[in-house]
């Protein structure tokens, strides 16, 4: 009876341990603080914003971003050449060991093209990200665009 409980005991301790151990393993990289302005029903291009942390001490590279909600997502970085801005298609991002990457207006953004459904201030779009054979998973919300924000208005 004694030997049962303690290896029912010893038990407990090691799926709490591997399960703590996992968790922590699986917490390098966070993406957090996404958001997709609001736009007009007929815009069927919008843009995603979003921080990338990465606590390893290895880079990591995103190799996709894919949403049920829209036929494709890239990744793209806006640049400015003989006073034009135009946006490049990244075809990875690399987020550097020890540190975040952040998607804003005028930088990087993500495409999302040809939306499935119409997306309205408070809804969630959920991004599914590929880093190496990870896949993380985050829920973007739909936020009221600020009067200046032309972020469904980009032109390649």
């Amino acid at each position: 009876m004694f030997l049962k409980k303690y290896f029912s005991l010893l038990w407990v301790i090691f799926v709490t341990l591997f399960a703590t151990t996992s968790i922590q393993a699986s917490e390098p990289v966070k993406i957090t603080d996404a958001w997709i302005p609001e736009a007009p029903p007929v815009v069927k291009v919008m843009a995603g914003y979003l921080k990338i942390s990465n606590s390893t001490a290895n880079d990591i590279v995103i190799t996709q971003v894919k949403s049920a909600d829209f036929e494709t997502v890239e990744i793209h970085q806006t640049v400015e050449k003989d006073g034009m801005a135009r946006m490049l298609k990244q075809d990875k991002l690399v987020v550097p060991a020890d540190s975040e990457v952040v998607f804003q207006r005028g930088g990087l953004h993500l495409m999302l093209i040809n939306k499935k459904r119409a997306l309205k201030k408070g809804d969630k779009v959920i991004l599914n990200f590929s880093v190496g054979k990870s896949r993380y998973r985050v829920a973007a919300e739909v936020k009221e665009a600020a009067i200046e924000d032309h972020s469904h208005h980009h032109h390649h």
